[in-house]
Order: C-alpha cells, then sequence, then structure tokens
C-alpha cells in the first residue's frame, strides 16, 4: 500500500468518524426532559451555577417558589436548600465532545418561578448563558458573573446590583439599585430609566455606554474603545468619563462636576448645568459644548477645534489647544484665557472684557474697553477676533 492509499483510507476513517459523532450528537437534541422542583423549605439567598444554560426568572401563580430545568443523561441539575440558601447547579458527565460539540445548546435552560414581593439575595455564576430577569422583583442584592452571554436586568436591589461577563451585552433598565457596577470586556452596555441612590460604575475594554434617564450620587466609566451616549442624567456629586479610543456625547443633565477625557475622539456637551467644574481633556479630537452653565470651564487639548455657544461660567474659563482653532459664540465667564499655538480665536463674549492679545503671526481685532473681566488671549499662528454682545 503506497502512501497515496494510506492517505485515501485514513481520510475515510476520520470522515466516518465524525459523522457517527455528529449523528449521535444530533440525535441527542431531542432526549432532554423536563424536571420541576418545589421548593418548600425558607430560604433568602439564591446560588445558580450553571454551565450553558439560559437563566429565565419568572412570577409564580401560586405564591411558591418552582425551579424546572432542562435535564438529559449526562446533564442534569441539583436544587436544594441548605442553611437558608436555594442552590441550583449543573451537573455535568459528558464527555469531551459532549461538551464542545453541544448541539442543543438552545435548549438549555433554567427557569426559577419566584413570587414577586418577596426579597432574596441573588448569586449566579455561569460559563455561557444568557439571563433574563424580568421587572416586578426585588433583590437585597444581585451579583451576576458570566464568562459569555448576554444579561438583561428590569430587576432593582436595595443594596448593590453587580453584573460582570467578559463577552457579552449587559442592559439594565426600569430599576432601582442601592450602587450599580457594571462590567464587560467585549460588549455594549445599555442602561435606562434607572435610579441609583449611591455610585455607578461602568468599565468595558471594547464596547459602547449608552445611558439615558438616570439618577445617582455618581457616575464613572472608563473604557478603552467604544462610544459613549449619556442623556438626561442627575448626578448629585460628579460625573466622570474616561476613554481611549471614542466620541463621548452628553446631553441635558445635572451635576456637581463633570470630568470628560479621551484620547482619540470628539467630545459633545450640551444643555448640561453644573454646579462646579466642568473639564475636558481630548489629544486628538474636536470638542463643542452648548448651553452649559457651570462654576468655572476647562479644556485641555492637542489637535481638535473647539467650538462653544452659550457657556456661561462663574468662576474662570480656561482653554489650551496645541493645533485648532478656538471660536465662542455668546459665552462668558468671570476670567477668560485662551492659548493655542496654531489656530484663530475669534467669537464673542455676553459682557464686556478687558483684553489683552497677543499672536506672533497674525491679525488682532479686539474692542478697546477698559472696564469689564479679565480676558487673555495668546496664540502663535492665527488670527484673534473678539466681539461683545452677539
Amino acid at each position: 500500500m503506497d502512501t497515496r492509499e494510506k492517505i485515501v483510507i485514513i481520510s475515510l476513517i476520520t470522515i466516518l468518524l465524525v459523522s457517527i459523532f455528529m449523528l449521535s450528537s444530533c440525535s441527542a437534541i431531542s432526549k432532554y426532559e423536563e424536571r420541576s422542583y418545589d421548593v418548600n423549605e425558607e430560604f433568602s439567598i439564591i446560588i445558580i451555577n450553571a454551565d450553558i444554560e439560559d437563566i429565565i426568572f419568572a412570577p409564580s401563580t401560586d405564591g411558591k417558589c418552582r425551579v424546572v430545568c432542562l435535564d438529559e443523561k449526562k446533564l442534569t441539575h441539583s436544587v436544594s436548600v441548605k442553611e437558608g440558601k436555594l442552590s441550583i447547579e449543573t451537573l455535568d458527565y459528558r464527555s469531551f465532545f459532549g461538551k464542545y460539540f453541544n448541539f442543543g445548546k438552545d435548549e438549555n435552560k433554567i427557569t426559577v418561578y419566584l413570587p414577586q414581593g418577596a426579597n432574596f439575595s441573588l448569586m449566579i455564576d455561569t460559563d455561557t448563558s444568557n439571563v433574563e430577569i424580568p421587572a416586578g422583583f426585588n433583590f437585597d442584592h444581585i451579583d451576576i458573573a458570566l464568562s459569555t452571554g448576554d444579561v438583561n436586568c428590569n430587576a432593582s436591589s436595595i443594596n448593590n446590583t453587580k453584573i460582570k461577563t467578559s463577552t457579552g451585552d449587559i442592559r439594565v433598565e426600569n430599576a432601582y439599585a442601592g450602587a450599580l457596577n457594571l462590567a464587560v470586556s467585549t460588549g455594549n452596555v445599555h442602561v435606562n430609566d434607572v435610579a441609583c441612590a449611591g455610585k455607578v460604575n461602568i468599565r468595558t475594554s471594547t464596547g459602547d455606554v449608552n445611558i439615558s434617564n438616570i439618577s445617582c450620587s455618581e457616575l464613572s466609566t472608563q473604557g478603552s474603545t467604544g462610544k459613549v451616549s449619556i442623556s438626561n442624567i442627575n448626578a448629585t456629586d460628579k460625573v466622570i468619563i474616561e476613554r481611549t479610543t471614542g466620541d463621548v456625547e452628553i446631553a441635558y443633565g445635572e451635576c456637581g462636576d463633570l470630568s470628560v477625557e479621551t484620547d482619540t475622539g470628539d467630545i459633545n456637551i450640551s444643555g448640561v448645568k453644573c454646579n462646579n467644574e466642568v473639564k475636558t481633556t481630548v489629544t486628538t479630537g474636536r470638542v463643542n459644548a452648548e448651553e452649559v452653565t457651570c462654576n468655572s470651564f476647562s479644556s485641555t487639548g492637542d489637535t481638535g477645534k473647539m467650538t462653544l455657544t452659550a457657556v456661561v461660567a462663574q468662576g474662570k474659563m480656561q482653554i489650551e489647544r496645541t493645533t485648532g482653532d478656538i471660536t465662542f459664540y455668546g459665552c462668558d465667564a468671570g476670567e477668560i484665557y485662551v492659548t493655542t499655538d496654531t489656530g484663530d480665536v475669534k467669537g464673542s463674549f455676553l459682557t464686556e472684557k478687558i483684553i489683552f492679545a497677543t499672536t506672533d503671526t497674525g491679525k488682532i481685532d479686539i474692542p478697546k474697553s477698559t472696564v469689564g473681566d479679565r480676558c487673555e488671549i495668546t496664540t502663535t499662528t492665527g488670527d484673534v477676533k473678539i466681539i461683545i454682545g452677539e
């Protein structure tokens, strides 16, 4: 037998084995059996350790707790109550191929029926699962950790709601939390209609963050790559946004301090009232602010245009740019300091200013006023043109 014949025989045997395996795996899809576990013992903590099952919560119709699982021969579940803890655990006796070539994944699920109004602590730890918790449930605290999967949480928690997934989306809506901590490596985060008594922290590596209609004491979000969109926020303390690459948009809201930083990306702020400081930092990107009121306003950046419209600071406004035009439309502040190496500075201020302007290469056109607040404008290469009252 020559080498070519051996290769053909080995290939045929391989195809035969794979076919047998595929058929046996496919035939296993229909072997799921629904098993229901009535929970009559009292408990205050729910602990779920699952593998590949989706986890769904639903209100019970009889006011009792019940757990429904889909079992198969080598993938079963244990449901028990010990020391006030309801434990739901996956018992996985499958082979290597059975685990990693599971063609019946879509049928794997655990459904937990709970009486609405009851107060439990919830802890979920799974490998590859989706978690669905509808509105109407109130927990003492929620702690969910996934490797791969989406989480939709409409439930409230008296204390902390903590959700972490490596790959997947997180959505929290129509809920209350004492504190909210969300983390995802690759995936998007959506937070909508949420009231939080304490701090909200959102961490992503790659993914967008969308936040709307939220109240909290403090909001902070950190991420490498992705867009941040925030609308209708009320933070009694501060809002901190940090991105490496990605645009940041903030529309309508009120907070104590606002700090936005991105290396590469545009920053857009509109309709925001800050009781203290507004601070923006960008390496490469444009900054646009409109209808913003604050105590002080500061912005630093290397490359990018800056446009301020109806931005009013009670105290100091300080702007620094390396390359980029700076334009004001109907802005004002107690003191104004503007510095740019390459770029024009132009626009209008609402009240009289004593303006000191210098440029190495460019024209200067400013009002000659002897009354008003101090304004200093410095540009190396660029024109300076300022008017008052428009």
